[in-house]
């Protein structure tokens, strides 16, 4: 009996399952995927969203066998989901979806670094173990190089349109913000790693050199980083700062109409192994201004404005010429839509077909 023939299903499983987030937009699309190719998919799950509970079973439920593969997706350390992977017979093969290193969390988040430190140990121990990985960009491929996981392809991550369409949301903010503003958005969660204290730095003197009022709008959870929610908000108050918003986490209707408000969105990050919201900012036609770290340049391709340097007089300049400048804004609007196609379902469909043999046993010359 041949290889191809032996698989007949093949399984992912999420340490947790966000509606809306690439991991979970990945996974879903994957699932597809691989039930168009005749074989049994599921995904299992630790931590879900409630819109999504529907679409995934319990770790509990999985079957071990010799005619399964699973596919795991690494993204973080010592969760429940990692435990009952590492323990399957089955086949195994991981997506490393990047982890943020522990030096980012030292003195702001004991259990972050705890849990990013484990998460790159885990990577060591499943090298042994996974006979390939799947990573969405050469930066976190690199990572694995660094821990002699060798045998890499590249796929996408997916981008879905129906998560950014607000329906209710927006007139009602367009109330709330009715004042004339160059409206400035950045969007995760209030992580040390995303140095929204540089964000802050540049907002500030952005605020001093603008001709018209400018606003900043921060989007994301700070559950888990209190401390640096703190230093944050004592910093916009060192520095005089109006107009600044910590919004903490909005709901998906109310994130699109926030990106829909936007003039201008703003990354200033240390360290992403992907950034969807690049794409997201990519997809509203809001003009992006973001710093060359990690793996943002590949996102961004040819499009955006990307600083080798990140002082508060380059930044608060570029974000300037954005709202002075028409012409090199419509420029930058006309560069990020030509991506998207590097992110939709097809490109990630495609990208899975030319590696289909790997799933099956086979060998595959396509990174």
């Amino acid at each position: 009996m041949s290889m191809s023939s032996e698989i007949r299903a093949i399984h992912q499983i999420v340490p947790a399952m966000n509606y809306g987030d690439a991991v979970a937009n990945t996974a879903l699309v994957l699932q597809e995927c691989f039930r168009e190719w005749g074989v049994a998919s599921e995904i299992f799950c630790h931590v879900w969203s409630k819109e999504l509970k529907a679409r995934f079973l319990n770790l509990e439920d999985i079957l071990d066998d010799n005619q399964s593969l699973f596919l795991y997706h690494h993204c973080t350390g010592g969760t429940a989901a990692f435990e009952h992977f590492s323990k399957l017979k089955s086949r195994k093969a991981m997506l490393f979806q990047n982890i943020t290193p522990p030096k980012f969390f030292e003195n702001w988040s004991d259990d972050s670094a705890q849990h990013s430190a484990t998460g790159l140990r885990e990577i060591d121990m499943l090298r042994s173990v996974i006979e390939f990985a799947l990573v969405p960009s050469s930066f976190n491929e690199s990572v694995l190089f660094e821990h002699n996981i060798h045998r890499t392809y590249h796929i996408p991550l997916v981008f879905q349109e129906s998560h950014l369409q607000s329906r209710f949301s927006l007139p009602i903010l367009q109330k709330i913000y009715s004042e004339d503003a160059f409206n400035i958005l950045t969007v995760g969660r209030l992580a040390p790693n995303k140095k929204i204290e540089d964000i802050l730095d540049s907002f500030a003197l952005l605020q001093k050199k603008s001709a018209k009022p400018v606003r900043l709008f921060i989007v994301g959870s700070r559950a888990g980083y209190e401390r640096y929610s703190a230093f944050l908000l004592q910093k916009t108050i060192e520095l005089q700062i109006s107009d600044c918003l910590f919004l903490g986490k909005v709901p998906q209707d109310e994130l699109a109409a926030y990106y829909q408000l936007a003039d201008c969105y703003l990354c200033l990050s240390e360290h992403e192994g992907f950034c969807v919201p690049l794409v997201e900012a990519m997809y509203s036609k809001v003009p992006i201004v973001a710093f060359s770290a990690g793996a943002i340049p590949e996102t961004l391709g040819n499009s955006g404005v990307l600083l080798e340097e990140k002082s508060p007089e380059t930044v608060s300049n570029s974000i300037l010429q954005i709202s002075e400048d028409s012409s090199f804004r419509e420029s930058l609007i006309q560069k990020q839509s030509a991506e998207l196609p590097r992110f939709s379902i097809d490109a990630l469909k495609t990208s899975l077909q030319t590696k289909r043999d790997l799933f099956f046993g086979g060998t595959c010359h396509v990174r």
